[in-house]
């Protein structure tokens, strides 16, 4: 990768910019490991793990009229066979938060439509690519070929060992499933809305003053009689 911009103002006036030497090497995303994710006996995703996976910054912008954001994961894969190059469709980041440092990051690929066989990888933000690693995309449940003769393979040596657990997006959602489910067992509880129960002097005393009114309404309601004279 070189860096280099091109750019044109709505014209036929395209200008190139190519910067001079290279970015800093804190400006890199970086890859820790990729996870193959299997359903139906087949992969259907791969998981890339690393960090600052959507770049620095959103990196373009052009007035009102164009926003070409570029905070978002590329995958690069160059085949170790033919040198061809291709890109893998990204989707479901971990976030879309830039210049996040050393805090961990995720992103799924589509490997579908790529043959099978060992690749370098690259994971690519604002244009600044990672270092490359080795990478195998194979068929479910064949081994890695490219661990023997490379140091920085980063493939599962079992292909698809277990369920999308290690996803830290599913993971995230499951602990938040759980503590919805207890604010709503919480909020359903039969304690919630009940009055405290009185104490044994509180109870004495309304009984008390139950007898009292009960005495007095009987008298309320008898007509008086009476007195000598009165028509």
């Amino acid at each position: 990768m070189t860096g280099g911009v091109l750019f044109s103002p709505s014209t036929d006036d395209i200008q190139c910019y190519t910067p001079d030497g290279g970015p800093s090497e804190s400006w890199r995303p970086t890859i820790s490991d990729v996870l193959p994710h299997c359903a139906d006996s087949d992969i259907d995703y791969y998981l890339l793990r690393g960090t600052q996976l959507t770049g620095l910054s959103q990196a373009n912008i052009y007035g009102d009229d164009c926003y070409p954001a570029t905070n978002y994961p590329l995958v690069q894969l160059r085949s170790g066979l033919t040198g061809e190059v291709s890109y893998c469709r990204t989707y479901a980041f971990s976030t879309m938060a830039v210049a996040t440092g050393s805090l961990p990051q995720s992103a799924r690929f589509d490997a579908s439509n790529i043959p099978y066989g060992d690749y370098e990888l690259r994971v690519i933000a604002n244009g600044i690519s990672s270092h490359e690693v080795s990478f195998c995309h194979r068929r479910a449940g064949t081994t890695c070929g490219c661990a023997a003769s490379r140091s920085d393979c980063q493939c599962e040596q079992t292909c698809c060992p277990g369920p999308e657990a290690s996803d830290p997006q599913i993971v995230r959602l499951r602990q938040e499933l759980k503590a919805l489910r207890a604010d709503v067992q919480r909020l359903g509880s039969p304690d919630r809305g009940e009055r405290p129960a009185r104490q044994p002097k509180e109870r004495g005393e309304a009984t008390e003053a139950g007898q009292v009114a009960a005495q007095r309404e009987p008298a309320a309601g008898k007509p008086r009689r009476g007195r000598s004279g009165d028509a």
